[in-house]
């Protein structure tokens, strides 16, 4: 596995030299969030040489603050849409290696899986082709057990990724969102989600989906670790914490190189 680092540590710092700095401390790879890009009011293509002047690798994940892809009012999805058909054009442009998209959600918490699974798949059949018109993978990301929730297990991905049936679509696997989750599908997940561009770590608890490494109670070390024996592309940290940022990249990379990947 390739250690990546999260671009959501990069919160109030300047981008490209957030992404120099973890470079210097040892990540491969960045998972720069486009939120974050579009401030920057840069053509992608201009970006390309500064990125690499960093000697690191990058992937885009697509915004997903206040967008529902599976929204029944068409004039959300579509819009929705939009943004993420924008965020999927842009990363090609940059040369980004894979996109990361947030599955759509229930618009109630009386809504079944089963409601929104038609609307989910048309979704994802027009984010894959934009993909394959852009050149670039795309991986629908696995969500936490929540209200609303509707792509958290693994016969959830498989029966997406089924009926879309595009080699553009694969599967991003955030590790902290099982924690909720029973044993035996946390481990279908493990064993068998796929195909993966790439994982999502941090540590978590019962109340927190998402903390710094070593800040919750969750054996992550153990999950990538059997992970391993199946993936070794790169492993996004996230876990974002306020006020910590940039001065917990150190830590991060120490925290990785005790998993002992």
């Amino acid at each position: 596995m390739e250690a990546g680092i999260s671009s959501i540590h990069f919160i109030g710092y300047d981008l490209l030299d957030s992404i120099r700095t973890s470079a210097d401390a040892g990540f491969r790879w960045v998972e720069i969030w486009y939120e974050q890009l579009r401030p920057l009011k840069q053509k992608g293509k201009d970006l390309v040489p500064e990125l690499r002047a960093t000697g690191i690798r990058w992937s885009i994940h697509a915004d997903m603050r206040d967008l529902n892809i599976t929204s029944r009012n068409a004039g959300i999805r579509d819009e929705s849409l939009r943004q993420v058909q924008e965020t999927i054009r842009y990363a090609a442009e940059l040369e980004a290696d894979f996109v990361t998209v947030h599955p759509g959600r229930a618009g109630s918490t009386k809504d079944s899986k089963e409601d929104y699974f038609p609307i989910q798949v048309d979704s994802f059949m027009i984010l894959a082709e934009t993909a394959a018109d852009a050149g670039i993978p795309i991986g629908v990301e696995n969500m936490e057990v929540m209200p609303r929730a509707i792509v958290t297990t693994w016969s959830d991905l498989n029966a997406l990724l089924d009926a879309v049936a595009s080699p553009y679509l694969g599967v991003v696997l955030d590790l902290a969102h099982l924690y909720h989750l029973p044993q035996e599908e946390q481990r279908a997940l493990i064993d068998k989600a796929g195909p993966l561009r790439a994982v999502h770590m941090s540590d978590a608890s019962a109340a927190v989906a998402h903390l710094l490494l070593g800040e919750g109670d969750y054996d992550y070390g153990f999950r990538a670790r059997r992970l391993a024996t199946r993936y070794t592309g790169p492993v996004f940290i996230e876990g974002y914490t306020p006020g910590q940022g940039l001065s917990a990249i150190s830590r991060l990379m120490r925290a990785w190189r005790d998993i002992g990947l």
